[in-house]
């Protein structure tokens, strides 16, 4: 093998993999149509000790947003019941999603789902879960969260 192919073999392969690496920067189809579906689960937590107790699914396809939990909680106190809330930061906003209801296997769920809303649900990136008194409507959660995630 000559000395000039030997010196080029290790520039060839340099050019070969940077084009390669490029390419898809340089293609005239660098604009990306993004999905507006998604689907995102996290972990329900005790706040003061960090204890898994339950988990939240969010989706969001075909116009639709749903949203499953279930966590293994205790009775609430006489004349309360379990709330959820999400909660979007920027800007600020606090959705009510329900009361989460004890189901016959014991554990406390709930199964939100909201149609052409035409609201972006994907930045509500909190869920908690407080606990309300069975005689007021609260319009803001409970300053005690019983349980909290974040997508």
């Amino acid at each position: 093998m000559s000395k000039t192919l030997k010196t080029a073999i290790p520039f060839i392969i340099l050019i070969v993999f940077a084009g390669t690496s490029i390419a898809p920067l340089l293609s005239t189809n660098s604009m990306k149509e993004f999905s507006a579906s998604f689907e995102k689960t996290t972990f329900l937590q005790v706040p003061s000790t960090g204890e898994v107790l339950g988990s939240a699914t969010r989706t969001y396809e075909n116009d639709i947003f749903s949203l499953t939990l279930s966590a293994s909680l205790t009775e609430p106190k006489e004349d309360n019941h379990y709330e959820a809330w999400i909660i979007r930061l920027t800007p600020f906003k606090i959705t009510d999603i329900g009361q989460v209801s004890k189901s016959e296997s014991g554990t406390y769920d709930l199964q939100y789902t909201e149609s052409n809303t035409g609201a972006d649900y994907e930045d509500f990136s909190t869920i908690v879960i407080t606990e309300e008194s069975d005689s007021e409507t609260a319009e803001t959660p409970n300053e005690i969260h019983v349980l909290e995630g974040t997508f």
